[in-house]
Formats: structure tokens, sequence, C-alpha cells
């Protein structure tokens, strides 16, 4: 994750839920929970492999109603069962290798 005084841009996302700690954090850590709201409705995840360790791998595929597919990657940083959990994320190719949005079409 980069640090607030690095050049390299990152976001950081805070959010608070209603529901059980426990769960949020399976939500996001267990592919069996993470398929089922991750992306906009529309879209489905095809595929997920979530490592929820501290340097353990998340490798997941988005699908959009049109077929159109992409993947995104990222690297666990922090994993306190029902607690915390810090990951990166980014677009990939299905190795997990780094590619830009706009070789996906996005701006």
């Amino acid at each position: 994750m980069a640090e607030k005084n690095s050049p390299e841009p990152f976001l950081v996302v805070t959010r608070d839920f209603d529901a059980p700690r426990e769960l949020v954090y399976q939500a996001w850590t267990e592919p069996e929970h993470f398929v089922h709201w991750w992306g906009p409705r529309e879209w489905t995840v095809p595929e997920c492999a979530i490592d929820a360790r501290p340097g353990g791998r998340m490798r997941f595929a988005m699908r959009g109603p049109d077929g159109f597919q992409f993947w995104l990657c990222g690297v666990c940083r922090e994993a306190v069962p029902s607690s915390r959990y810090v990951t990166t994320i980014h677009f990939a190719d299905a190795d997990c290798n780094v590619v830009p949005p706009t070789q996906l079409g996005m701006g």
C-alpha cells in the first residue's frame, strides 16, 4: 500500500456497515461470500480466490452482462479476523500482471 507521501497513487476506502463484524470480515475474505456482493448488480464474479493472510493474494474475474470480462488482483497487507482487513486491488490479466485501465477500455 502506498504511503501518504508516496508518489504512487492510492485510495483508502472506509465504510461502516450495519452488520456483525464477523460477517463483514467473511464477506471480504471468503470467496463464497465475496462473489455475491462485489461489483454492480448486473455483473458476476465467475472466478475468485482469496488468501486472507498477510502476503496472501486475491485474484478474481468480473464479467459484465455483455460478456466482457476482466481480472483484478491484490495482496493482503493486514488481516485481523472479524476486525480489520487491508488489501491492495489492481486491474490485471489472468496471471495477475498489472494492466492499465485504458487497456480495458476505461478512461
